[in-house]
């Protein structure tokens, strides 16, 4: 069998032309397993995913970091507090498109050669591979700037939703992360995804069937933040798909 060809992207150096293997995307699918964070159905090409959008991962994710600065005892700091504030923002505001804008290390060493390892905006050696406009990962939209740079055009851009939309989100966020025990394994600092894929397999036929029924009504609706930060709908028993006891912390 011959091997699979691979478009490439032509950078010029000092040297010449340097092509560059970039590997295509594979075509995202249903993976017949609800979204640990909101019960929509997971459509990915990546067979480990367990939530359904960017969205989902980042509430999930700021549950587990809240909790972990408590443990901690570091929610009082002012930098985890800002950090928290910032998240929340993005949140309310939709969520930030992570998935769209990862590029793979053959675009990232293209960028960082063709500006020479320096930022484009001082001219300071350059850390962070940025997109210009939007989540295109084409060359001419992606640039390299320093850390500095970076956090100044992020903080200037960063989507922050009006504050009548924040408070849809952020009272019910908080509340969430300061449950215990946490409302769903995916707020849990020991949660796994391995245990959420493994016990959506073994679920009982009846709470799948629920879950369908489910997806084929109120589960069509639009993800919005606020029903993200409410999380899994209460009667489709968000416990029985973990591959666990139960809740614990």
């Amino acid at each position: 069998m011959s091997p699979r060809a691979h478009p490439t992207i032509t950078v010029t150096s000092h040297d010449g032309p340097m092509p560059l293997p970039e590997r295509e995307p594979r075509d995202a699918h249903p993976l017949d397993r609800p979204c640990a964070n909101c019960a929509r159905m997971v459509v990915s090409a990546a067979h480990q995913t367990t939530y359904c959008s960017d969205l989902c991962s980042q509430v999930a994710g700021m549950m587990r970091y809240h909790r972990k600065q408590e443990q901690k005892g570091t929610l009082r700091r002012h930098d985890i507090r800002d950090y928290l504030k910032d998240e929340a923002a993005r949140i309310a505001g939709g969520g930030y498109p992570r998935r769209a804008r990862r590029l793979s290390p053959n675009v990232r060493a293209a960028v960082i050669q063709r500006d020479d390892g320096r930022c484009r905006l001082c001219g300071q050696p350059g850390q962070e591979v940025d997109h210009i406009v939007d989540s295109s990962s084409s060359l001419e939209n992606l640039q390299l700037l320093c850390l500095d740079c970076h956090h100044a055009k992020t903080a200037a851009l960063m989507v922050v939703a009006a504050e009548a939309e924040q408070e849809l989100v952020l009272r019910p966020l908080k509340v969430r992360a300061m449950e215990h025990p946490p409302r769903q394994p995916s707020d849990m600092l020991a949660w796994s995804h391995w245990g959420w894929i493994k016990g959506a397999k073994a679920v009982e036929p009846e709470l799948e069937q629920a879950w369908r029924l489910w997806l084929a009504g109120p589960g069509k609706d639009q993800l919005e933040p606020a029903v993200a930060v409410r999380g899994f709908p209460e009667g489709l028993r968000v416990w029985a798909w973990y591959a666990a006891a139960g809740p614990f912390e």
